[in-house]
């Protein structure tokens, strides 16, 4: 993963960054993410939490070789979660369950 502007990025299926179908990005300013390349056609879904769940404020496809994201002023203010299309529901929901009952995720 390349990019600029400081960001935390986090791998929430455990797997190392490289390979990891679902990540988890905290940007603190503007700029760029160059993800890794996918198997599949894979979404990043700029959000928050309101009342604990997650919602999604913005829906970008992210397909093809260029898998790159930029994140403006108003993106870096959110969260940005990039997973496979077809587990968005999966993810998303594993991130409200994370900030509504933590104590009931694995290895808590």
């Amino acid at each position: 993963m390349e990019g600029s502007g400081l960001k935390a990025v986090l791998s929430l299926d455990g797997e190392d960054l490289r390979t990891a179908k679902a990540i988890l990005i905290a940007p603190f300013e503007p700029g760029r993410v160059q993800l890794p390349e996918s198997d599949g056609p894979n979404v990043a879904l700029v959000g928050e939490f309101r009342d604990g769940a997650w919602v999604t404020v913005e829906r970008i496809p992210l397909e093809g070789p260029e898998r790159r994201l930029e994140i403006d002023p108003d993106r870096a203010t959110c969260l940005i979660l990039v997973c496979p299309q077809s587990e968005k529901a999966k993810w998303t929901g594993r991130l409200t369950q994370a900030m509504l009952r933590p104590d009931q995720i694995e290895g808590y």
